[in-house]
């Protein structure tokens, strides 16, 4: 079985309780290997994708800095954070 390294607690734990401890071997250098090569390289599909996301998040976190206010609810900022993911596609 080829497997990524575990990160996070509850995916370790959900691995050791399916397989017994004898039969769980370490991660898959060469499925790890594969992976990053495959992350290393971006089409230009990708590379749009990417600046749509961030110039989507430069529009979430300027809005929550002109929000933020004294006495306003973090649910408050969050919820025109929102409006902007959605104005933008998101």
């Amino acid at each position: 079985m080829h497997y990524l390294p575990l990160y996070k607690k509850e995916h370790f734990d959900f691995f050791n309780e399916f397989f017994s401890s004898n039969k769980v071997q370490s991660p898959s250098v060469d499925l790890i290997k594969a992976v990053v090569s495959l992350r290393s390289v971006k089409d230009k599909y990708e590379l749009n994708e990417m600046k749509v996301a961030a110039d989507i998040g430069r529009e979430m976190h300027l809005t929550a800095m002109k929000k933020t206010k004294p006495g306003k609810f973090e649910y408050e900022v969050v919820g025109e954070m929102e409006d902007q993911a959605l104005k933008f596609g998101s």
